[in-house]
């Protein structure tokens, strides 16, 4: 993600009806910002430094997530 002004919140919302869902973000140099499993059901911002690489993982994951930069 790429954000126009840095830095800058990134808006993460899961939920999670069955199976698992994991969250990694990383900075454009490698830095792991944040990073969790088995996310529940929420909805919580992180504050990022500009550009990062936002991964989920799901594993029979049911339901939704999305992350979005705040502006």
């Amino acid at each position: 993600m790429h954000p126009t002004t840095q830095p800058a919140t990134l808006h993460v919302t899961v939920q999670t009806d069955a199976g698992s869902c994991a969250l990694q973000i990383e900075s454009a140099d490698g830095e792991i910002l944040f990073e969790q499993e088995d996310l529940p059901t929420s909805a919580f911002d992180v504050e990022v430094p500009g550009d990062v690489v936002v991964r989920f993982t799901a594993d029979r994951h049911k339901g939704g997530f999305s992350a979005e930069i705040l502006e």
